[in-house]
């Protein structure tokens, strides 16, 4: 099998494993990881015509961004520590950066940046740019761009487009559930009982 093959069968796993951790109401750490590292693994099983639920999902929504499967592991493995302010203006980014991207790539206008993609320089550039201005004010919010960009470089996926590494429709629509579920919290009083979790 590709290299490339199994990046993709990895990040549909994942994806896969987060999404029913999502609702399992697990609290212990060390259980949280022992189960998603199971149904990590189970995701590769054959289940339909010799095909694993890991190889359905890819073949529905494609490769993953690298983006997808960093936020997957660390939900995943990472326990507590990928819920923090860095996160927050790590979704931030890639809320905007959907925002931008989608609607010009998708609508009748005469730029398309998902072609910018291809010959990536500048939006490399604007990345470490925007890289040292996070690194200034949430650093830990820094080293998030250092995978997406260390996965390009190593070109870990078929993609030989950036944004396919930076952005994809399952972490977009993450990332905007996040930003209103956070604003929706800032914005009601405490102690009204309401939650989003």
């Amino acid at each position: 099998m590709d290299p490339r093959d199994l990046w993709g069968l990895v990040g549909s796993a994942l994806v896969l494993a987060w999404g029913v951790m999502a609702v399992i109401p697990l609290k212990k750490t060390s259980a949280r990881r022992l189960v998603a590292a199971a149904l990590t693994g189970m995701a590769f099983l054959p289940l339909w015509k010799g095909l694993s639920a890991a190889a359905y999902l890819r073949g529905i929504v494609g490769d993953v961004s690298a983006v997808t499967v960093m936020l997957s592991m660390m939900s995943l493995f990472g326990g507590e520590g990928g819920k923090n302010n860095a996160r927050d203006w790590f979704l931030g980014m890639i809320l905007l950066s959907g925002l931008i991207l989608y609607p010009l790539s998708l609508g009748p206008f005469a730029a398309d940046p998902y072609q910018w993609g291809y010959r990536p320089w500048w939006i490399l550039a604007a990345v470490a740019f925007g890289g040292l201005i996070l690194f200034r004010r949430q650093p830990s919010a820094a080293y998030y761009l250092a995978f997406p960009v260390a996965a390009f470089a190593l070109h870990l996926s078929w993609s030989s487009n950036l944004w396919d590494y930076l952005v994809d429709p399952l972490v977009f629509l993450y990332a905007l559930f996040s930003v209103v579920r956070r604003g929706v919290r800032c914005a009601l009083p405490s102690g009204e009982g309401f939650s989003l979790n």
